[in-house]
């Protein structure tokens, strides 16, 4: 508050008395005056609200964006030394959640299986390396077979509806696990190597239903042809031509015609006519 707002109360209490104007006069000016006062102080403020707003919150923005750079670059960083983790490592959690925000910036649905492939085949490479090196206990092991059991599945059902030509990419996956599976069973027992029978078993009824779906899909291509080749062509039909009108001469001579006399009675001489022609 200013000087002139502090001496406005005393300066109008001593105005000079006229007639009609007495102290309930003065008080209802002196009201007056402060509700105009605070009714400016209100619009003062929404005015300064409203320059400032944009800019708090382009600040936020900032700010936001800022941290989201950050954590790239830290996720990166954790990232690139996560990738030769395996299960049971401290760092095992980052390299799977590396893996996750992979796929949400993936472009396409097809390039999102792609990804799924490679992360099973990190899968089938860490179980590998977990029964060798018997480093860690059974049940960390079995969570790995259970993952690439999951992501089996998933790719299977996913990758024909998707594109049909990623079948070959998931067949390759198949391949690989069933290879590298029977390979580490010798190498496990009790409820280890049934979990890695399980998975091997998952595998073969991945690839089964895999060659199912590629065969049904070719009978289907198969029977679209046939059936498209016996129709009669349209255009073909359209384009036959209208046989036009011709003369048609008569190889028959026509002969023994019977002559009639003015009264309508036959004559002995039968008359012979030329060979006539008839038009269509």
């Amino acid at each position: 508050m200013n000087n002139f707002e502090q001496n406005l109360p005393s300066t109008i209490k001593n105005l000079p008395r006229k007639a009609g104007f007495d102290a309930s006069a003065k008080q209802r000016v002196w009201s007056r005056i402060q509700n105009h006062v605070r009714q400016t102080r209100a619009a003062l403020k929404e005015t300064d609200r409203g320059f400032f707003f944009p800019v708090f919150h382009l600040g936020r923005l900032a700010i936001t964006i800022l941290a989201v750079v950050i954590a790239v670059a830290l996720v990166g960083s954790a990232s690139k030394a996560s990738e030769g983790s395996l299960p049971g490592d401290k760092l095992y959690s980052v390299k799977k959640a590396s893996e996750k925000v992979e796929k949400i910036f993936a472009q396409s649905e097809e390039s999102k299986v792609k990804l799924s492939i490679k992360h099973a085949e990190r899968r089938l490479r860490e179980v590998q390396t977990l029964v060798v090196e018997k480093k860690v206990e059974s049940a960390v092991v079995a969570k790995s077979l259970e993952d690439l059991k999951t992501a089996t599945e998933q790719i299977v059902q996913t990758a024909s509806e998707i594109n049909p030509e990623l079948r070959f990419h998931v067949a390759d996956l198949l391949e690989k696990e069933q290879e590298v599976l029977d390979s580490v069973k010798a190498d496990t027992e009790g409820e280890l190597k049934a979990k890695v029978e399980e998975a091997i078993t998952v595998s073969q009824e991945s690839q089964a239903k895999l060659e199912a779906d590629s065969e049904q899909g070719s009978v289907e291509g198969t029977t679209t042809t046939e059936t498209v080749s016996d129709e009669p062509s349209s255009s073909a039909t359209s384009t036959l031509a209208k046989p036009k009108d011709d003369v048609v001469q008569s190889d028959t001579p026509i002969h023994d015609v019977i002559k009639l006399d003015d009264a309508g009675e036959p004559t002995d001489e039968p008359e012979v006519l030329s060979e006539p022609t008839m038009g269509f």
